[in-house]
């Protein structure tokens, strides 16, 4: 039994690093599309040629105006302590959109603000309106827009031309870090079919791009589609290959980061089938392009349509997400950006604690610091009755090496008379991996927690400059590989030789190599609990050796119990181990406390079997019915 708990716990921390390798190393790669029969695509092509061939004098306006020379480029500004947005009439659309807060900077220059803004290259501007290829009017590239501040957080701009009217009004709630926009087109001419799509615009820089590991996710923007209650992401080099596209309930649209999410939700009726595209933007390196279609409506001349789409850009905050569709009034599925993985119904709660304390401290460090104490306190019953059991098991370890030097060429036998040991004592051989296996979880959903949530992305604390990143110095990892090693020591255990050498040292060294990867946060996480758990061992250590002495206290009541088991009185140290002795029955009869006066501290007493001398008899006597 003792080696099944010895390998359960090396076992525990084998799979913390297989889980951590294999989730990263080698993630689970999305099915390439069907590609059709080419039979059935060569009809299909045929089709649309024949289809095309039918309706061309019909959409014999199809064409887009040619781009009008326009003005110098007019812009506005909305500014709060959250965001600085600017809206320029160059497309009408969004130029800039900067994170006012500390934390959102350019990593490495504090005083350049996050842009979310990806792409403000001249050209390719957010929120841009406009009508796709098999619309009979559209809206030609370049146009300039005519733009009025119209309230101290509203924009709207115009465009009209002789057949097409299209106004987009945008309202900023940027401490929601919210952009609404909505849309309203006219046809001015003839009949028509137009299908409204609005484009946003992303970038990634192929050189900066930081490849995720099994330490850490890739920090890398892509373009993503939520359709159908299915996320779908897209690098630059992905999209550059091949144009992208996806077709559904489009729930939202946008780009996606491990910190960060500029995308948008289309106010739509469900059940409508739009399309969800995704192609690079232009000859622009690391360009993305990703465009909501709505589906096709039939005009008349003087048909007003009205659309809007509820955009968000800012750090992937959970709660913040979670309240959009409250204030957008429809579901934008926008939380779902945040995949908190397979352990989300702790990393969940976990967020929500991390939250909470950081409101009454204003330290991330320190609210981590909290957290840890509040889950070691959480589990400290089943801690401390494992250490109980671990420290009792440590000393029976001579009846044990006497059991495995007796039936070393039976381990069958020599398993059954451990198990009779244990059971004789109360003990759990298993108890011992207890306090791990009730911390792996938590570690799970932690690291998974720094790795999506943006609440501690350059979050400062002592010498870190963000709490989702490595320790630059290494301080914290060498501290925690220390006090492991210390605790380890501290750890009471009947392992010998190698194994004594692996559970000693292996585990505190193997997961010290880890920690050199890790978020600081985590490592933060896992130091102050190993601290924690050492401060457990020193003080039981302290309880026993105060109450060994005169067998008061519970570490002083388990180190007597084992103490007269493996020894039976002082006249009985050389005898056989507990599971070979003849049954109490068979042994030779005693004068009443005969053997008592040497088993207890008042030997001399007077009265035999009714003085303390007596009474120690009779717990040897108890001890040698022992198995």
């Amino acid at each position: 039994m003792e080696d099944q708990g010895k390998r359960l716990l090396l076992a525990v921390a084998v799979a913390f690093a297989i889980m951590l390798a294999w989730q990263f190393l080698f993630p689970p790669e999305k099915p390439a599309p069907e590609e059709k029969p080419a039979a059935e695509q060569e009809s299909g092509e045929r089709a649309e040629r024949d289809r095309g061939e039918a309706d061309a004098p019909a959409r014999a306006a199809e064409e887009p105006e040619p781009a009008r020379p326009r003005g110098p480029e007019e812009t506005i500004t909305l500014e709060s302590p959250e965001v600085r947005a600017v809206f320029s009439s160059w497309g009408g659309a969004l130029k800039s959109w900067e994170l006012l807060g500390d934390q959102f900077h350019v990593p490495g220059d504090p005083g350049q603000p996050e842009d979310l803004a990806r792409l403000a290259a001249e050209g390719f501007y957010s929120f841009q309106v406009g009508f796709d290829d098999g619309s009979t009017y559209r809206v030609p590239d370049g146009a300039e827009w005519k733009g009025e501040k119209t309230g101290e957080r509203e924009v709207t701009y115009t465009w009209r031309s002789e057949n097409l009217s299209v106004e987009k009004r945008f309202r900023l709630r940027p401490e929601d870090y919210l952009l609404e926009m909505d849309i309203r087109y006219e046809v001015l001419g003839g009949e028509a079919e137009q299908e409204l799509a609005v484009t946003l615009y992303g970038f990634q820089d192929p050189r900066e791009v930081k490849e995720g590991g099994w330490t850490s996710l890739p920090r890398e923007w892509k373009a993503a589609c939520y359709v159908d209650g299915e996320l779908e992401s897209w690098s630059g080099k992905t999209v550059a290959e091949r144009e992208r596209e996806e077709r559904g309930h489009v729930e939202w649209a946008g780009f996606l980061h491990s910190y960060f999410l500029a995308a948008a939700a289309p106010r739509v009726d469900d059940g409508k089938v739009m399309r969800c595209r995704a192609d690079a933007a232009d000859e622009e390196p690391g360009g993305m392009r990703l465009q909501i279609v709505w589906p096709t409506a039939q005009l008349d001349a003087g048909t007003g349509v009205q659309a809007g789409v509820v955009a968000y850009l800012g750090p992937k905050y959970l709660d913040k997400l979670e309240a959009i569709s409250q204030v957008a009034e429809f579901d934008t599925g926008l939380e779902k950006s945040v995949d908190l993985g397979f352990w989300g119904f702790i990393a969940g709660p976990l967020l929500w604690l991390l939250q909470t304390f950081h409101g009454w401290v204003g330290s991330w460090g320190i609210a981590i610091i909290m957290l840890t104490i509040l889950v070691k306190l959480a589990t400290l019953y089943w801690t401390h009755k494992s250490m109980k059991s671990m420290r009792a098991m440590s000393k029976l370890k001579p009846q044990l090496d006497k059991i495995r030097e007796k039936y070393k060429d039976d381990r069958q036998k020599q398993q059954v008379e451990t198990m009779n040991l244990f059971k004789a004592h109360g003990v759990n051989p298993l108890a011992g991996c207890l306090p791990m296996v009730l911390q792996m979880p938590i570690w799970f959903a932690l690291y998974r927690a720094l790795s999506v949530a943006a609440e501690l992305y350059q979050a400062k604390f002592l010498w870190f400059e963000d709490l989702t990143s490595p320790d630059p110095y290494y301080i914290l990892p060498v501290f925690m590989t220390l006090t492991m090693l210390l605790q380890s020591r501290l750890t009471p255990t009947t392992a010998t030789g190698a194994q004594q050498k692996i559970l000693t040292f292996g585990m505190p060294l193997m997961f010290g190599g880890f920690s050199l990867f890790f978020p600081a946060g985590l490592t933060l996480y896992i130091s102050t609990n190993t601290v924690l758990t050492l401060l457990h061992h020193l003080y039981m250590r302290k309880g026993e050796l105060g109450g060994g002495r005169d067998g008061k206290g519970a570490a002083g009541k388990v180190e007597a119990l084992a103490a007269a088991t493996a020894a039976g009185g002082r006249d009985e140290e050389d005898e056989e181990p507990a599971a070979d002795r003849a049954p109490a029955s068979s042994a030779p009869a005693r004068r009443p406390g005969a053997g008592g006066g040497r088993g207890s501290r008042g030997g001399k007493s007077k009265g035999g079997g009714k003085g303390k001398g007596g009474k120690g008899g009779k717990r040897s006597k108890r001890s040698s019915r022992s198995p």
